[in-house]
């Protein structure tokens, strides 16, 4: 097992609606409403990412959630946005840009659903732009129901993605251009995710 992901800002939630921006409380379980979103803005203008961060946002096990970020997003070593753990019903805007350092600009995994993301792409990852399904060591579910309306500004002008253990996902007319690089099979998902895991396991740097 590899060394855990170190995150710069890590919104966690469980499923009685309790959500934490790095340990500290924002959303009570007492007040929440199943299904209505909670709203938050998040300001990273001017931010100069500190050595050493996977994720530079990440979403675990958040539920119900509507966050609004402002300033361009720099990558870490993984990701601009990483959401993972089951997520559901998450909604993030992003709307001054992503601008990957590492593998990805986004990853979306982990059996997550209702997930939107809306966002300028300013630059691309080394490996893709986003990741749909890659194996999450919390969840091995299906990711589902993602919506892209993300608009590529770079030079190749589009926003490539793969399709791994997750459905097809919904891009909105005008965004993107977007083009698909891997697809996974549905017949195939079951025994891809359970071979990746044990090679995860056995140390293999994957």
């Amino acid at each position: 097992m590899g060394k855990p992901d170190k995150n710069l800002y890590s919104f966690t939630g469980d499923k009685h609606g309790n959500i934490w921006l790095n340990s500290q409380i924002l959303f009570w379980d007492f007040d929440y409403v199943h299904g209505v979103q909670r709203l938050y803005e998040l300001d990273l203008t001017g931010l100069v990412l500190p050595a050493g961060i996977s994720d530079t946002v990440k979403f675990s096990g958040v539920i119900d959630l509507r966050v609004t970020i402002t300033g361009v997003i720099p990558g870490g070593d993984e990701d601009c946005i990483d959401v993972n753990n089951e997520c559901h019903s998450l909604n993030i805007y992003a709307t001054d840009g992503l601008l990957p350092g590492g593998r990805y600009a986004i990853t979306i995994k982990g059996g997550s659903e209702k997930i939107k993301i809306v966002s300028l792409l300013l630059g691309h990852g080394k490996a893709t732009d986003v990741a749909l399904g890659e194996h999450s060591d919390q969840s091995i579910k299906v990711t589902r129901d993602v919506t892209l309306d993300i608009v590529a500004v770079t030079f190749r002008g589009v926003v490539d993605y793969w399709q791994f253990n997750a459905n097809r996902p919904l891009t909105v007319l005008g965004s993107g251009p977007y083009h698909r690089e891997i697809k996974m099979p549905g017949w195939f998902r079951h025994t891809f995710r359970r071979v990746y895991a044990l090679l995860k396991k056995l140390g293999l740097p994957i």
